[in-house]
């Protein structure tokens, strides 16, 4: 496929998670049957996930690590989707072949117009908490991290 999409329902969010002490953006997203973690580590002393969406597909148990584009402060999170992220998110959702044709565009539209304007530090705890062992592969995890990590809800 090879195609851009602009994932730019982010933008507030991530200015949110920019001006946090944190510099950590992670939510839920459910579709169909398909659960879909989001996550974003944007602080300036990381370079490595600097730029990347990092989305834990919970049924196929896979990290996609997807590199991002374009100016986010003015709402460009641009991503190409490859074969193997069209491909692991279409996985990700356990369609049957029966019914309708499916649209993988109007999928990536349903994504994008889910993603939460703001997220509350507490939910961020709740959901790092609930995927430790996952973040934790990523390579991610700074002192700031690990703080909220042991912080109380």
């Amino acid at each position: 496929m090879n195609s851009k999409f602009n994932l730019y329902k982010l933008k507030s969010i991530y200015m949110e998670a920019i001006s946090s002490d944190e510099k950590t953006l992670i939510f839920e997203i459910n579709i169909g049957r398909g659960r879909f973690i989001f996550m974003m580590f944007v602080s300036d002393e990381d370079m490595e996930s600097k730029d990347r969406l990092f989305i834990y597909l919970r049924n196929i148990n896979y990290i996609l690590r997807i590199k991002m584009y374009g100016n986010h402060k003015e709402g460009v999170f641009d991503i190409y989707i490859t074969n193997e992220i069209e491909s692991k998110l279409t996985e990700e959702l356990q369609l049957n072949q029966k019914g309708n044709v499916f649209n993988f565009e109007q999928f990536l539209s349903q994504l994008n117009s889910s993603i939460p304007t703001s997220i509350s530090n507490e939910n961020k705890i709740v959901i790092l908490r609930e995927n430790r062992a996952i973040v934790g592969e990523l390579g991610a995890i700074d002192e700031v991290v690990s703080r909220s990590l042991c912080k109380d809800v």
